[in-house]
């Protein structure tokens, strides 16, 4: 799902509402149930444990258990999302955590992401990823004459966003030492293409559309 369509989603389950400048707010009852599901996990003896009895799948328990210590927030909105949503898919679930954590920030940088891009900050993406199959990764910075170039060739590639790859994007400076420590990007703009949380290619600078659709078709059959 690209912005969007996961915007549309919170609006429609009022777990946020428009504000009259055009933005959007979490709804206050909603970030009550989170701040509930928190503070159980911050009291929990044994937060593995605590996972595995709140959650329908041990693999996902396990997951959220190895990123509670680094992304508690995301954990709890997870845990409180389950609640507010029916019968939504875990990694969509992620992809909505992502969606209010970069509400709740109020600084992620969305200028420089492709449209069907979705912005989140650098220091989630290992939790991401792991419930992700697919994912690209755009890494970029401003005043950046390359960047700019492959943000329009990104928007081409993907003017339909595909259902089963993630789009992320990613603002550099913010996140350097992460992101060099992490996935190796020393660079911007550097386009990652990862299968199964590992990065299978990535592309430094900018490219033509036909590069980006020939890495498209790298990743899909890494997957498979």
């Amino acid at each position: 799902m690209d912005t969007i369509e996961l915007l549309n989603q919170l609006l429609a389950a009022d777990i946020i509402h428009e504000t009259t400048d055009g933005g959007f707010q979490i709804d206050e009852h909603f970030e009550h149930s989170v701040e509930e599901y928190a503070e159980q996990l911050r009291a929990a003896e044994n937060s593995r444990s605590w996972l595995r009895r709140n959650c329908d799948s041990e693999n996902i328990a396990d997951i959220l258990a190895e990123k509670a210590g680094d992304t508690p927030d995301i954990v709890a909105t997870y845990f409180a999302l389950q609640d507010h949503t029916a019968d939504v898919r875990s990694d969509v679930i992620v992809q909505l955590s992502m969606v209010l954590s970069q509400l709740r920030a109020d600084d992620v940088r969305t200028d420089g992401a492709p449209d069907p891009f979705l912005p989140i900050e650098g220091d989630k993406l290992g939790l991401f990823l792991d419930f992700q199959s697919l994912a690209v990764i755009y890494c970029w910075r401003e005043e950046c004459e390359p960047c700019d170039l492959m943000r329009e060739t990104l928007e081409t590639a993907f003017v339909e966003p595909p259902e089963n790859i993630s789009l992320l994007s990613v603002y550099g400076p913010k996140y350097a030492r992460y992101l060099q420590n992490e996935y190796d990007v020393k660079g911007a703009p550097t386009t990652l293409f990862v299968a199964n949380g590992q990065v299978d290619s990535r592309l430094h600078g900018a490219h033509y559309e036909e590069t980006v659709t020939s890495e498209i078709k790298r990743l899909s059959d890494a997957a498979e």
